[in-house]
């Protein structure tokens, strides 16, 4: 399979939200190895992911902040002492649903930047452990 259209489809999976990351994550490692694999889908599911963000951020965030701007106002206060540490470990713990992180951070007054730099060493474990298993499979079924 190209490369490029892997990436593109992966950026596409992850801006979207949809389940099926580790799944499409073993996949480029079962394709490409390990290592070209967590590169691979470390640029392109964080990509994907500050897309989602900045798509929330832009059809939802004044209509959320005006509906309940005084209600938010903690949650954009514990953003801008802490954002970085709450957006890291929800990115560490794959329990929490993509969708529900991309957009809702997207709602916040986290920049940009420090969305994507956090986003890509927050998953950084998380897609080698997948993309190292899919070329395992792969080793271990002789493809």
């Amino acid at each position: 399979m190209d490369i490029a259209a892997f990436f593109l489809g992966y950026v596409l999976l992850a801006t979207s939200s949809l389940p099926g990351g580790a799944a499409a994550t073993m996949t480029a490692g079962a394709l490409f190895g390990a290592a070209q694999a967590t590169l691979l889908v470390s640029f392109a599911s964080t990509i994907g992911a500050t897309i989602a963000f900045l798509l929330s951020r832009h059809f939802f965030r004044d209509a959320v902040e005006k509906r309940y701007g005084a209600r938010l106002a903690r949650i954009h206060e514990g953003i801008e002492r802490r954002g970085v540490l709450y957006l890291f470990l929800l990115r560490l713990f794959p329990g929490v649903p993509f969708l529900l992180v991309n957009t809702g951070m997207g709602l916040t007054r986290m920049r940009v930047w420090t969305y994507y730099w956090v986003s890509q060493l927050g998953m950084l474990a998380g897609t080698f452990i997948f993309a190292s298993a899919g070329a395992q499979l792969a080793k271990a079924v002789g493809a």
